[in-house]
């Protein structure tokens, strides 16, 4: 989590504390309880973009900035408003951070090597109650039944958990009742398989096969296996980089071995502005590193994302890969 997250998620709180703790059961949607600048601005959206949603195995695969948008955007506004009882802003920080008009609600995509274990169901998912008390409730349900399995393979594990944490809408038993009312519409939209995934072995490798690019716009949020899969058949097929071998991980990185050398490509989390970048690829905000051997895109403004190339001509490969990926 970003430092400017924790600040937002502190600024929440703060204004939670200050619109007190109505029962939801009490209340109907209406204006602000509290005439306040701060909290007038946290009930509107702000950040989200137009993302290409998935759900099931594909969610648990997607890059973090990709799974707050679909997390903040299953539902819709009105529908999240109805259920929390009242206006309600979105905005993807953390997670998906929801501000209503009594509290707040935070809801986060997970991993875990451990395998977990259900205390309770909800939406037909096992879930745990981690917390019910005055300060709050947190929940953890297991979106797919590879987090009821220890993780086995060699690479990031799947996110395949979702938390929950929320607060401020009364006593411990009104707080769980909501998170619950909340999780019975969400989980089955989240959990619902949609798009098949490469399969994938115990190592996290998947063999490759010729995988085109589907479309630059989507290309970003699509699940890290595709995301590696495509990236390869590009430099493969488009590009004409010739393969003595092709690795392909989960986890979204393409490894190609060359004659001259070895080419990897992968798209990552990134967390400075673009601004910050001070170098250019095909147009783009990047970084070259020292002799050229790594360089770093931002491929769009509004996507925390960025391509990682790392190749014995770097500069050149990025070139013509960034003006296929941005289109």
């Amino acid at each position: 989590m970003t430092r400017g997250s924790l600040s937002l998620i502190a600024t929440v709180i703060a204004v939670v504390t200050l619109a007190g703790c109505d029962s939801p059961d009490d209340r109907a949607p209406g204006p602000p309880t509290v005439s306040d600048p701060i909290l007038e601005e946290l009930l509107h959206d702000k950040g989200l973009r137009q993302v290409r949603m998935a759900s099931g195995h594909a969610l648990t695969y997607v890059l973090p900035e990709t799974g707050m948008q679909i997390l903040c955007q299953s539902l819709v506004k009105d529908r999240w408003e109805q259920l929390l009882g009242g206006r309600a802003g979105r905005r993807p920080s953390g997670g998906c951070l929801l501000k209503d008009e009594h509290g707040m609600m935070l809801l986060e995509l997970r991993s875990s090597d451990d395998a977990f274990t259900g205390t309770t169901t909800v939406a037909g998912r096992p879930m745990t109650v981690d917390q019910n008390d005055s300060d709050g409730t947190e929940v953890t349900v297991a979106l797919t039944d590879d987090a009821l399995q220890p993780a086995t393979h060699q690479y990031r594990a799947a996110s395949s958990l979702l938390g929950v944490k929320s607060s401020g809408h009364g006593d411990p038993e009104t707080e769980l009742s909501i998170v619950r009312r909340v999780l019975e519409e969400l989980v089955p939209v989240l959990a619902k398989e949609t798009e098949p995934l490469p399969a994938i072995d115990e190592q996290g490798h998947l063999a490759y096969v010729s995988t085109p690019l589907t479309s630059s716009a989507e290309f970003i949020d699509l699940p890290t296996p595709v995301q590696a899969m495509q990236l390869c058949t590009v430099l493969i097929e488009d590009l004409q980089v010739v393969p003595t071998e092709v690795m392909v991980s989960a986890g979204g990185a393409c490894r190609i071995d060359i004659a001259g050398g070895t080419v990897t490509v992968r798209m990552d989390a990134a967390s400075a502005e673009p601004a910050t970048y001070q170098d250019r690829v095909a147009g783009r905000p990047a970084m070259i590193g020292d002799r050229a051997a790594f360089v770093t895109v931002r491929l769009r403004d509004d996507v925390y994302v960025d391509l990682e190339l790392s190749a014995p001509d770097s500069v050149g490969l990025a070139e013509r890969l960034v003006q296929l990926l941005v289109g």
